[in-house]
C-alpha cells in the first residue's frame, strides 16, 4: 500500500470537504487555512466533462477535497501544499488498520 500523504490547506478561504469525489455532492465542512489534513486516495471528478478535478479522499473517511480550485487558469490556484508521506501506520485505527481509507490508493 502506497504511504498516506499530509498536506496543508493553502487556500485562504479553506478546503471545502465533499460527501463524494464528485464537486455536486453535499458539503459536509470546511478546512480553515493552514490546518493539516492526511490523504489515503486520489480520484478525478466526472464533471465537468471538459475540466475533471483531481480530488482527495480524507484518511479519515469524512469525505474529499479538492487538489486545485474548479477555475480556469491562472484562477485555479492550489487547495492544499504536500507536506510530507507519512507512514502506513501512522494512519492505522488499530489493528485491521482501517485507517479511514476508501476509494483507490494515492498514487
Amino acid at each position: 500500500m502506497p504511504a498516506p500523504l499530509r498536506y496543508k490547506v493553502s487556500l485562504p478561504e479553506g478546503a471545502v470537504v465533499r460527501q463524494t469525489c464528485e464537486l455536486s455532492s453535499p458539503i459536509i465542512r470546511l478546512v480553515p487555512l493552514d490546518e493539516i489534513v492526511d490523504i489515503k486516495a486520489k480520484c478525478y471528478s466526472n464533471h465537468p466533462a471538459s475540466h475533471c478535478i483531481p480530488r482527495f479522499r480524507l484518511a479519515d473517511g469524512s469525505g474529499w477535497v479538492s487538489e486545485r480550485l474548479n477555475r480556469e487558469p491562472p484562477e485555479d490556484v492550489p487547495v492544499l501544499a504536500l507536506q510530507s508521506a507519512l507512514e502506513p501506520t501512522d494512519l492505522d485505527d488499530g489493528p485491521n488498520g482501517s485507517g479511514g481509507g476508501g476509494g483507490g490508493d494515492v498514487e
